[in-house]
């Protein structure tokens, strides 16, 4: 399991407070869901570069190396990006690391 800490949740817990749930132009509710959460945690708690390694990691657990996939972690991160610019955050916050993974900027 992985922790987090403790300033992190906490700001997550005002985000979602302060701008959930989402309506989208057709009247359905959309908020990250819990696997969209754990990558967008994981982008926010590194400093560096998330590896698309350690993102599988997080999505598959000890199967991550038979079930990974890039393409569902680029579908992953899509939707977090479609997500979190609903709740007013900069899209461009998540910034893609060519062969390498993903950046989380404020």
């Amino acid at each position: 399991m992985h922790h987090f800490n403790t300033k992190f949740l906490t700001f997550l817990n005002e985000f979602f407070n302060n701008y959930s749930p989402v309506e989208y132009q057709n009247g359905e509710e959309k908020i990250l869901n819990p696997t969209e959460i754990k990558i967008l945690l994981l982008l926010r708690q590194n400093k560096g570069i998330t590896s698309y390694d350690r993102i599988a990691q997080v999505l598959w657990q000890n199967e991550w190396q038979d079930k990974f996939s890039l393409e569902a972690i680029y579908k992953h991160i899509s939707r977090i990006k479609e997500k979190i610019s609903y709740l007013g955050q900069n899209l461009n916050s998540i910034i893609s690391i060519p062969k390498q993974g993903y950046i989380y900027q404020k």
